[in-house]
C-alpha cells in the first residue's frame, strides 16, 4: 500500500453492530477470519466471520467486524475531532469523525481499543 500523502490518511472502512467505522489502516496488520486463539477486543453485536488484526506488544488481538467496505484515502479536511462534550461519554477509542460523501463515518483509535480491552 503507498504512503498517502502528508495531508491525506489511509483509512480502513468496515462495519460492525449495525453501524459503519473507520480507524487508521496503518494500525491493521491483516484482515483475516476470525481466530478462536487470538485474544478478542471490542465484542460487539459483530456476527461476522472476519476480524481486523491488531498488533498488541509483540502479539495480534482480533477486532471482530461483520463486512470490511474498503480502503479510503481522505483529506485531513474530512477528518473532525469530537465536540468536547461527547469525549467523555464515547471512550477513549473513538476519536473523531469522518465526513464521508453520504454520512457521517465515526474514527475508532483501534491501539487505544486493544490496549484497554487488554486491561480489562
Amino acid at each position: 500500500m503507498p504512503q498517502p500523502s502528508p495531508r491525506e490518511v489511509e483509512l480502513v472502512v468496515f462495519e460492525a453492530g449495525g453501524r459503519r467505522w473507520a480507524a487508521d489502516a496503518w494500525d491493521v496488520l491483516r484482515v483475516d477470519r476470525r481466530q478462536a486463539e487470538l485474544p478478542t477486543a471490542w465484542v460487539t453485536a459483530a456476527t461476522g466471520r472476519r476480524a481486523l488484526i491488531v498488533g498488541l506488544g509483540g502479539g495480534e488481538v482480533q477486532v471482530p467486524i461483520d463486512r470490511l467496505v474498503g480502503f479510503e484515502r481522505v483529506g485531513e479536511g474530512a477528518l473532525r475531532p469530537l465536540p468536547p462534550f461527547t469525549r467523555g461519554l464515547a471512550g477513549p477509542q473513538v476519536i473523531g469523525a469522518w465526513l464521508a460523501p453520504s454520512e457521517i463515518v465515526l474514527l475508532i483509535d483501534l491501539q487505544a481499543l486493544v490496549k484497554e480491552s487488554s486491561r480489562g
